[in-house]
């Protein structure tokens, strides 16, 4: 099994599943064009995926920024992984 194809089946086929299980028409996502280079040009309402980025121009300083600014609680391992600090 290549990892597009562990991908799938371990992640991509999963989340559809539960999608439809749940009967939810629209996904609302977190993801950022400067997370991944093929994501240079997501826009923030997806169509075809009926899916909706809020935060898709949105550069990691800029998280940075509005949590430090608003006091939002941070998981204290994903400050870890991300060496990301609020203050």
């Amino acid at each position: 099994m290549d990892s597009a194809d562990f991908d799938f089946v371990s992640k991509v086929e999963l989340f559809q599943r539960a999608l439809q299980e749940c009967s939810k028409d629209i996904l609302n996502t977190g993801r950022r064009m400067d997370q991944i280079a093929h994501r240079i040009s997501l826009d923030v309402w997806e169509d075809g995926k009926k899916t909706v980025n809020p935060m898709a121009s949105f550069a990691w300083q800029d998280i940075i920024e509005y949590v430090a600014a608003k006091g939002v609680p941070v998981k204290h391992g994903h400050n870890f992984a991300y060496r990301f600090s609020p203050r």
